[in-house]
């Protein structure tokens, strides 16, 4: 019999798709084998926990009204999540929530621990405003750290001191201008408001140290440098991270009593 017709005879009996398991297969002439379907998947990205929340509440509501959440899976790490819209292994149906860390936040995390001029620890001072307790807080701060302007004709002969007063931890500098010397005291510690989301309703209680130091490896005379500390920087953030997960989890805990919440980090 001819080969080209035995070949069209088999192909008239293999079917052109099988369901195996909720699966569609298709035969590949080209390959010679079946190969899944994939089906058309999505991916939503969000960076607010509370829009993370309203988006699995709706598609919950949509397609599986009912099932309280039992279908869906949702993981944290340090940074992100991710919902799983469906536990099946080939289901890539999901919605991504990336944190947007609120601007004062994202200031001190790019300025902490580097050395900076008066003028410079001024203008950081000024935009972190909003996160001071008060405007009278503020007012007074800025006050201290102003009395003195670092610049060139200004000389600071010594290392600055850190001495302990009724008023807490301050920094001693003496300087010398216009011929006369004097000394001044500047604020040690720096507390703060912050907020680690944008838009959260949360707020973080925060200390930082300024520390200066005398550089004298500069080709002109010795200059007063800064360096904002911010020690319990990883433990705010721990608080932060564990405090949006147990936000998120009371967001959808009424509705979606079966949805998984997995910790990853």
């Amino acid at each position: 019999m001819d080969e080209k017709l035995v070949d069209k005879l088999v192909l008239m009996k293999r079917p052109e798709t099988l369901e195996i398991d909720g699966n569609t297969y298709i035969y590949s002439d080209q390959y010679k084998h079946y190969s899944k379907i994939s089906l058309p998947s999505f991916h939503r990205e969000v960076s607010n926990i509370e829009s993370f929340a309203a988006y699995i509440l709706k598609y919950d509501k949509r397609y599986y009204d009912g099932v309280k959440g039992d279908n869906i899976t949702a993981i944290f790490g340090l940074n992100k999540a991710i919902a799983m819209l469906n536990d099946k292994p080939d289901d890539e149906n999901k919605i991504l929530y990336e944190r947007c860390l609120s601007p004062q936040w994202q200031l001190l995390s790019e300025k902490t621990n580097r050395r900076l001029s008066h003028s410079e620890l001024l203008r950081i001072l000024q935009s972190l405003r909003p996160s001071f307790p008060s405007s009278e807080a503020y007012n007074d701060f800025m006050r201290q750290y102003r009395k003195v302007s670092f610049d060139e004709k200004v000389t600071v002969s010594s290392q600055p001191q850190v001495e302990q007063g009724r008023g807490g931890s301050s920094i001693v500098v003496e300087f010398g201008r216009n011929g006369g010397t004097g000394q001044t005291e500047l604020p040690n510690t720096l507390a703060l408001k912050l907020q680690y989301a944008r838009d959260s309703k949360r707020f973080y209680d925060v200390e930082l140290e300024i520390d200066s130091t005398l550089n004298t490896e500069t080709k002109d005379k010795p200059k007063l440098e800064f360096s904002i500390l911010w020690p319990e920087k990883d433990n705010v953030i721990a608080q932060a991270v564990s405090d949006e997960i147990a936000d998120f989890k009371s967001l959808v805990a009424e509705k979606l009593p079966e949805l998984l919440v997995v910790v990853n980090y």
